[in-house]
């Protein structure tokens, strides 16, 4: 059975929104079918929908657990980089990006590896010694592996495996 096109403008016109649909009256079928009509109501939803944003009426923002979408990410994380950090002492304030593996050595059972800062110092380490940015997970005769954690500008916190080969082998 097919119901009259003019039910649709009907139902969509008593709505708040004015239907868009209604300056296309004179192109449209006078009767169409129940799936036509649910297509028609879904585009007419849509495109009010579409209207009532683009106007800004009734569209409220809710901030629960979201960042503040007018802070610029990239000078908040300018900032950050700008902003003098105060790391530890020693091996546990470099970067993995920071440190050189120089030397690997298996002792009592247990590998250790030769690890150069930037300040031109050794440290000695092994796995699951902390550095600021992650920690050694793997070593072995040929490589280091860390464990680094990495945040994005959206603030997400994960992590992802580098490897280091012993100095000299891939330079």
């Amino acid at each position: 059975e097919q119901a009259p096109f003019d039910r649709i403008i009907v139902t969509a016109a008593a709505e708040d929104t004015p239907s868009i649909l209604l300056d296309q009256l004179p192109e449209l079928p006078l009767t169409v079918t129940p799936e036509e009509e649910e297509a028609l109501r879904l585009v007419d939803q849509i495109l009010r929908e579409q209207n009532v944003l683009a106007g800004g009426k009734n569209f409220v923002y809710r901030a629960e657990g979201r960042r503040d979408p007018f802070r610029s990410l990239l000078r908040q994380r300018q900032r950050e980089l700008a902003a003098p950090e105060m790391r530890p002492p020693g091996l546990a304030g470099f970067l993995i990006s920071e440190v050189q593996v120089s030397a690997v050595a298996r002792y009592q059972g247990r590998w250790h590896v030769l690890l150069i800062g930037l300040d031109r110092r050794s440290y000695v380490a092994q796995v699951g010694t902390e550095l600021y940015d992650g920690r050694i997970i793997e070593i072995n005769d040929r490589e280091v592996v860390f464990e680094q954690e990495v945040e994005d500008l959206l603030g997400t916190r994960t992590t992802r495996r580098v490897v280091k080969p012993l100095r000299g082998e891939d330079d």
